[in-house]
């Protein structure tokens, strides 16, 4: 597998002035307690990166959009942290690394599980159908985030000594597109 571009923050939307002829419009993302704005075609390749994307893809896509800066557009938003890459088959340590600079906002309604598929778990919206199914692990990390880290989420799902550690943060960093790219969760740095 190769790095998954994935996008930082919780999406705001554009916002217009209120007099017409008072300026452009801007978009916010909120990452921490802070807000970036971003101009509406900075805005378009932050929200590109909610589809399971890598950089080749992101470029190519904006580039079909007539967007022709996009790879110096995500080498600032890597560099300010409004991107991140993540690598579930890349080094431990590295994975290690960006998991617990990270923490998971989960957006959505938990929907549970059913009694045909047990093992599986799913988070919809307001019209209560599934957006995305996933194993308990990525559920409970879903479920139990609260603002700690997501590599500190995974380390509790080892608590009795019973569970491997690198197994659990390899599934969640494979199921991570899978729930951004649904608006089920959003990352938000620690």
């Amino acid at each position: 597998m190769t790095d998954v571009l994935l996008p930082v923050g919780q999406p705001l939307g554009f916002v217009y002035p209120f007099a017409a002829g008072d300026g452009e419009p801007a978009a916010s993302v909120r990452v921490g307690d802070d807000i970036q704005e971003l101009s509406p075609g900075e805005y378009r390749i932050w929200l590109m990166a909610f589809g399971p994307t890598d950089d080749d893809d992101l470029v190519r896509r904006a580039e079909e959009l007539g967007v022709t800066d996009s790879r110096d557009v995500i080498e600032a938003y890597l560099e300010l942290g409004l991107f991140i890459n993540v690598d579930p088959a890349g080094p431990m340590d590295t994975l290690a690394t960006v998991l617990d600079e990270h923490r998971l906002t989960p957006g959505g309604v938990g929907m549970g599980n059913s009694p045909e598929e047990p093992g599986t778990f799913s988070v919809g919206g307001p019209e209560l159908e599934p957006r995305v199914r996933m194993n308990l692990d990525v559920y409970t990390l879903w479920a139990t985030s609260n603002g700690a880290s997501i590599l500190r989420l995974c380390r509790d799902m080892t608590s009795g000594g019973e569970r491997d550690l690198e197994g659990i943060v390899r599934n969640i960093a494979e199921n991570l597109p899978g729930l951004i790219g649904t608006g089920s969760g959003f990352l938000d740095r620690v």
